[in-house]
């Protein structure tokens, strides 16, 4: 299973850590960048300035399932366009 994780703090690098430990994931694409995480997964290149972006990213990646770590991110409705795009 390939994952997206959404944020850049130390929860979504702890978050990553356990998904990591996981036999079902493949691969972890954290967006934005976080330096910090790099030596944890491949961070996705691009900058996102606004949520429209993130779908048609993560279609391009073929990403199976996102998780959101940040509160910033849920109240700007990332989940909710995720949901109405038909990824879990």
């Amino acid at each position: 299973m390939k994952i997206l994780l959404v944020g850049s703090g130390g929860r979504e690098r702890a978050l990553e850590w356990m998904l990591r430990r996981s036999v079902f994931v493949t691969d972890i694409v954290s967006v934005p960048d976080d330096l910090g995480r790099a030596d944890c997964a491949w961070c996705g290149s691009d900058m996102f300035t606004g949520i429209g972006r993130l779908a048609p990213y993560a279609s391009r990646k073929e990403i199976d399932f996102v998780v959101i770590g940040s509160e910033a991110s849920l109240v700007a409705g990332v989940a909710d366009m995720f949901r109405r795009n038909g990824k879990p």
